[in-house]
């Protein structure tokens, strides 16, 4: 008998000051500042976050800041 584990996804959208980030550091330290926090944030909901990815296309909006004051993220849950 087999032990599955299914792995699914989750997108996310979230302000990173609503996790305090500073807004005077680069669009790469705040999406990782952001990003772990996310982590965390999702853990102590019960989740278990298996990875967490910049969703498709972020890559640009990482770059210049964003300027919309969103991040666009896929998590990765086992369930």
């Amino acid at each position: 008998m087999m032990n599955e584990t299914m792995i699914f996804t989750e997108n996310h959208t979230v302000n990173p000051d609503a996790y305090d980030i500073p807004k005077d550091e680069s669009g790469l330290t705040r999406y990782r500042m952001t990003r772990k926090a996310l982590h965390f944030h999702l853990e102590m909901a019960g989740k278990n976050v298996v990875g967490i990815i910049a969703a498709k296309g972020e890559i640009h909006n990482i770059t210049d800041n964003f300027p919309d004051g969103l991040i666009r993220f896929l998590v990765y849950c086992k369930h």
